[in-house]
């Protein structure tokens, strides 16, 4: 078995990227540093992390902007294990809830990577996502949700083959061969195969 993802512990205050209190950001911070490890370990190369949950919604921004920083951080130390930090899409209440935000994130290191879960997204329009953070997304949580979200975009002409997404839907309405998955979501496989 090989193990391409793994999934980091989350919650409110402690594993909350975006906690304002010093000691639980100090041992979020060490103990998902200490997941990096074993993740190398296994020979992980992507690993799903939560942008966090921010409270009072009122200081959204202010929230975004530690979480990006200490997200930022985790790839720092994530980089020489080449591994990659997947920010996953998420409801609206939490850090990454549509494009702008993780594209936001995003930016911070040229490592991060997206981590796209349809389930969550009510910010903001599948497609809209997925043209926005396309070169980004290397894991999928529901790859048949996104296969169909894909395939109605490529029937209505709404996403460019530039970035890459065509040939995915191209790969799964047989006009060429499933790829080899090596990256463990199979529609993400080919977007990871043409972009990186």
């Amino acid at each position: 078995i090989t193990i391409r993802s793994l999934h980091l512990p989350f919650g409110t205050h402690m594993y909350n990227f975006c906690a304002l209190d010093a000691a639980d950001i100090k041992e979020t911070m060490r103990m998902q540093k200490e997941m990096l490890r074993g993740a190398a370990a296994l020979g992980v190369k992507y690993v799903i992390a939560h942008g966090g949950i921010p409270l009072p919604q009122t200081e959204r921004k202010k929230y975004l902007a530690i979480a990006r920083e200490n997200i930022a951080d985790l790839q720092k130390a994530a980089s020489p294990f080449g591994i990659h930090v997947c920010v996953e899409s998420l409801l609206p209440s939490c850090i990454g809830r549509n494009s702008k935000e993780l594209l936001y994130i995003m930016s911070a290191h040229p490592d991060l990577r997206v981590c796209l879960d349809p389930n969550h997204l009510f910010d903001e329009d599948h497609t809209a996502l997925i043209r926005a953070v396309g070169k980004k997304i290397c894991h999928c949580v529901y790859d048949q949700l996104l296969f169909q979200v894909i395939s109605e975009a490529r029937t209505n002409k709404t996403i460019d083959d530039d970035r890459g997404i065509l040939g995915i839907a191209s790969l799964f309405q047989g006009e060429g061969e499933r790829q080899d998955d090596r990256f463990g979501d199979g529609v993400i496989a080919a977007v990871c195969k043409r972009e990186f």
